[in-house]
This record gives C-alpha cells, structure tokens and sequence, in this order.
C-alpha cells in the first residue's frame, strides 16, 4: 500500500484511539505536548530559514478567517481535533511563534518541523527542526513551565500530559528513496552518534522529572 493511500487511514485510527481515550480519562489530562513533522506543525517553521514552509494560500483558508497559519492544511490538522476533544484549547500553539507565550503553552504545545525525520539527514535535506532538537526545545519548556506555574503544579502537567509523535514518513521520501547510496555503506562512527548519541541523551535528560527533588 502507497504512503498517500496509508495517511487517511492512520490519521482515522489515531482520532479513534484519542476518543478511546476522552472516554476512559474522562477527558483529565492537563496538556498536549506534540513532536514531528509537518502532520502536527502548527507554524514553527515559520521562524527557521527553510523552504519548507506553508504560510501562503491556499493553505488555512478554512481556518480563522482564512489565514496561512504554517499549518499544512486548509485548516485545523490532528492535533488541534485532538486537543479541542480534551476541551484544552481549539488549537495547538508552535513553541517557536513569538504571539504566544508560556501561558499559552501551559495547556498545549507542539515543537514539530515540517519535512524532518528521526535521522538527522532528513531533517539536512531542507534544512528543518531535528528531533533532538525538538527534545532541546522541550527541556527548555519544562524550565520556563516550571518558573511560570511552580515545581510542583509543572511537573503535574509534564507527568500527566499527552504526548503525541507523528514522524517518520520523510525519513522515506527525503532520505531512504533520495539518497540511496548514503545506506548502502556501513554506517560509520558519526551516524551511530547521530542515531544513539545526541537523540537518545537528549530525550532521556528531557524527560526526567527528578520526582524525588519535588517531594
């Protein structure tokens, strides 16, 4: 089965896991906290120099009056259904929009870049937001949510949030199929650093909570 053909339908599984979800947490989650590509970038490469960009019509004619938002859709994407359902906000905010601020990303916000991947190539090839680099801007959120709500309040949010990924299909278009040579070798040194280094430290720093710090 193509790409093309897939998308609709996974994007119709993961709406009815999330209804799943609404029914059985009734609804109590405090956040929606988003990494990925351009399925859930609301904007932020809107502020990057890339041309992966989708701030021109006719994108978003169906949203807010019929404005380019750096959504790649004529409107709402997943993530804003998603986190509308929760009753949290009606849409998701980009971490890097200078409109909004902490008090805006306390109940949802998403750091994906349009056009990037799980390996770091992909994100090279139009110059985009990596996925470690999404985790460095999520440890940065985690110290302005915590001077902005209070240790305690912050970690509620940080350990009782959503988290939702939507990533991978570039890693194909841009990369696999674009540069097949590049995976024909053995992978060196640097391309394991890459993939098992910087991504995996990042993530496990960013996400630890210190529980025990906050007692």
């Amino acid at each position: 089965m193509e790409l093309k053909q897939m998308a609709p339908s996974i994007h119709i599984l993961w709406l009815l896991s999330i209804q799943f979800l609404v029914l059985v947490n009734g609804g109590k989650i405090p956040a929606i906290i988003v990494f990925g590509d351009s399925s859930v970038d609301s904007g932020n490469n809107n502020y990057i120099p890339t041309v992966a960009r989708s701030n021109f019509q006719p994108y978003g004619r169906d949203f807010n009056g019929g404005r380019p938002t750096g959504r790649f859709s004529n409107g709402k994407i997943t993530t804003d259904f998603i986190s509308d359902a929760f009753s949290l906000k009606p849409a998701i905010p980009a971490y890097l929009d200078p409109s909004y601020s902490i008090s805006d990303f306390a109940t949802g916000v998403t750091f994906a870049s349009a056009a990037t991947g799980y390996d770091n190539a992909t994100s090279n090839v139009l110059s985009v937001i990596p996925l470690w680099k999404q985790l460095e801007y999520y440890k940065n959120y985690q110290k302005k949510l915590r001077a902005y709500l209070g240790d305690r309040k912050a970690n509620g949010v940080i350990s009782g949030a959503l988290y939702l990924i939507s990533v991978g299909t570039n890693d194909f278009l841009e990369n696999y199929y674009a540069i097949q040579a590049v995976h024909r070798n053995t992978p060196s040194k640097n391309t394991k650093t890459s993939w098992l280094g910087s991504p995996q430290v990042s993530q496990r720093n960013c996400m630890n909570l210190e529980p025990g710090r906050y007692r």
